[in-house]
C-alpha cells in the first residue's frame, strides 16, 4: 500500500485531513477525517492517523506500507510490537514492512483530556469511572464513519444531539469527527475483523492538542497495551480498562448514575428525541440487565416495561456471539427467580435464532427486506420444498420472489 499526498484543507466550516491510499492492484482512493473549524488546533498535519487505520488490512493481505510523508517517530517505532500483539491474537495476520519518507516528534503542552463517547453502556462506564476532579475529562469525542459507517446521517445527527445534551449537562465540550475510514476498510475486509486501529486513527487525528484520549473498553480486539502503543510523543492513548462484564457495568456503575439513567442511548435504530426503540438486540439486552438491577423504571430513555413479544422476535446473531450476553441475562433471571414469562421468552428467542429456518436464512443472505415485501407467504410456501439452504443462492431467491 502507498499512502501519499497528505493534505490539510480548511474552509469556512471544516478542516479536513486527507490522503491518497492505494492498495495493491487497486485504484487510488481518498481517505479523510473532518472536523469543525473550531477545533483546527487539535488536528495533526501528518500521515500517522492513516497508518493506524490501514495497518491491520495490510497485515491481512501481506502488503507492505510506504508512506510518502511524515509519521510520528514513536508510533513508527512501536508498530513492530503492535504487529506482534495482533499476530498473537490472529493467525491470519502477517508482519509487514513499513517505510516512511520522514518522521517527526510531536510536542504539545496541552492539558486537555478526551474520551470517545457514544452515550452507550461502555462509553458511559469509561467516562464515569475515569473522570475525576484531579484529571477531569474535558471533551467527548464521537467519530461517525468508523464502526457505524453503515448507519444513516440521521442516526449520526441524533447521536450528536444526545451527546451535546450530556456535554452541556456536564459543562463540557464535544468534538464530532466525520471519516470514510470504515467504508474504505470494509471494501477490503470484513469490518469486525479490522476494528483494531480504527478508533486509534481518529484519536491520532486530534493529536496536536490533547494530553490524553481514552478509548472505552468494548471487548473488541483491543487491550491496554495495544492502545498505549499508539501514543505519540505529545499525547497518551489510554485504554479504558475494565474487569467488569456488560451486565456488571450496568449493575455497578450505570444503574447508580442519574446521568446515565437520564441519557443512556444504546439503540441501533434511527430513533428520535434520544429514545431507545425497545425492540432491537441492543435495547432489549440492556433493558433486561437494567430490569435485573431494579432500575429499568428509572431509565428515562427506555419504556418502563419489557415487551415479551419483542423479546420473542429479537434477532440474536450467534456468529457475533450475541447469544452469550442474552444467555447471561437468562442465567441472572433464573438465579434470582425473577419473571418466568420473560425467561421463557428469552429461551424461545435463543432457540429460534440458534436454528433459523430457510426463510430467515434467505432474508439474512440477501440483506434486503424489500425483496420480501408482499411476497413472504409465497416464498414460505415455495421454500418448504428446499431441503438445504446451502444450495439456495441469491439468484434462486430472487427467482422465487419474482
Amino acid at each position: 500500500m502507498v499512502i501519499s499526498n497528505i493534505s490539510l484543507k480548511k474552509d469556512e466550516q471544516f478542516v479536513t485531513l486527507s490522503a491518497d491510499i492505494a492498495f495493491r492492484n487497486k485504484a487510488t482512493q481518498q481517505a479523510y477525517f473532518m472536523v469543525l473549524r473550531n477545533y483546527e488546533t487539535f488536528v495533526i498535519d501528518d500521515a500517522t492517523p492513516f497508518l493506524a487505520a490501514f495497518l491491520v488490512p495490510c497485515m491481512k493481505t501481506r502488503e507492505n506500507i510506504y508512506i510518502d510523508d511524515t509519521v510520528s517517530a514513536l508510533v513508527l517505532e512501536n508498530t513492530n510490537e503492535i504487529m506482534s500483539l495482533l499476530k498473537r491474537s490472529n493467525n491470519d495476520l502477517y508482519k509487514i514492512k513499513i517505510r516512511t519518507k520522514r518522521t517527526s516528534k510531536n510536542v504539545s503542552n496541552s492539558s486537555y483530556i478526551g474520551s470517545f463517547f457514544e452515550a452507550d453502556v461502555d462509553t458511559f462506564y469509561t467516562y464515569l469511572k475515569e473522570n475525576s476532579k484531579k484529571t477531569p475529562i474535558t471533551y467527548f469525542i464521537y467519530a461517525h464513519g468508523l464502526h457505524d459507517y453503515l448507519q444513516s446521517k440521521d442516526y449520526s445527527l441524533e447521536k450528536e444531539i444526545v451527546i451535546n445534551k450530556i456535554a452541556k449537562d456536564q459543562k463540557m465540550n464535544a468534538i464530532f469527527i466525520e471519516t470514510n475510514i470504515g467504508s474504505l476498510i470494509d471494501e477490503r475486509l470484513h469490518w469486525n475483523f479490522v476494528y483494531p486501529g480504527s478508533v486509534e486513527s481518529a484519536a491520532l487525528f486530534l493529536n496536536r492538542d490533547f494530553k490524553k484520549i481514552f478509548i472505552p473498553e468494548t471487548n473488541k480486539n483491543r487491550s491496554i497495551t495495544f492502545d498505549a502503543l499508539w501514543s505519540t510523543e505529545a499525547m497518551t492513548v489510554q485504554h479504558g480498562k475494565s474487569t467488569h462484564t456488560y451486565s456488571e457495568k450496568i449493575k455497578q456503575i450505570i444503574s447508580k448514575s442519574s446521568l446515565a439513567l437520564k441519557y443512556l442511548h444504546v439503540c441501533s435504530q434511527n430513533t428520535k428525541n434520544g429514545r431507545n426503540c425497545g425492540h432491537c438486540y441492543n435495547c432489549l439486552a440492556t433493558m433486561i440487565f437494567l430490569y435485573t438491577s431494579n432500575t429499568l423504571k428509572k431509565a428515562k430513555t427506555f419504556e418502563k416495561k419489557i415487551d415479551i413479544d419483542h423479546v420473542k422476535k429479537m434477532h440474536i446473531n450467534y456468529s457475533k456471539k450475541e447469544n452469550i450476553l442474552i444467555e447471561k441475562a437468562l442465567e441472572i433471571l433464573k438465579r434470582s427467580h425473577i419473571d418466568n414469562e420473560l425467561q421463557k421468552a428469552i429461551l424461545y428467542s435463543l432457540e429460534k435464532n440458534k436454528r433459523p429456518g430457510v426463510l430467515k436464512n434467505a432474508y439474512l443472505h440477501v440483506k434486503s427486506i424489500n425483496l420480501f415485501t408482499n411476497k413472504v407467504k409465497e416464498l414460505e410456501g415455495k421454500a418448504k420444498h428446499i431441503s438445504t439452504f446451502k444450495t439456495f443462492k441469491k439468484s434462486s431467491l430472487r427467482a422465487l420472489i419474482k
